[in-house]
């Protein structure tokens, strides 16, 4: 998995799939996949068997959580790219 248990410990949330964490912060699973393919959320892709659950970890999850709003708007990308801390990797792969 892509957690330690040290993270777990501190956290309490640990891995998680996409539905799991859909249903814990209140996020559209749509949403939680986009954030993934953008590269805002690191993911595990379920090594086990293909089509098997994208697992993150619930830490990533909260610190996006923390900046989402709701609803369509402009800009949210960059915003989250930002408390993310990938700003600089998105605007590379725009090139």
């Amino acid at each position: 998995m892509i957690s330690t248990g040290a993270a777990r410990r501190i956290d309490g949330m640990g891995d998680m799939s996409l539905r799991e964490a859909s249903a814990r912060f209140g996020i559209p699973v749509m949403t939680l996949h986009g954030w993934a393919a953008a590269g805002l959320l690191p993911v595990d892709r379920g090594a086990e068997r293909p089509g098997g659950p994208v697992i993150v970890l619930g830490a990533d999850v909260a610190r996006l959580a923390e900046h989402y709003v709701p609803g369509a708007g402009r800009g949210k990308r960059r915003r989250l790219a930002e408390a993310a801390g990938v700003e600089e990797r998105l605007a590379a792969a725009a090139r």
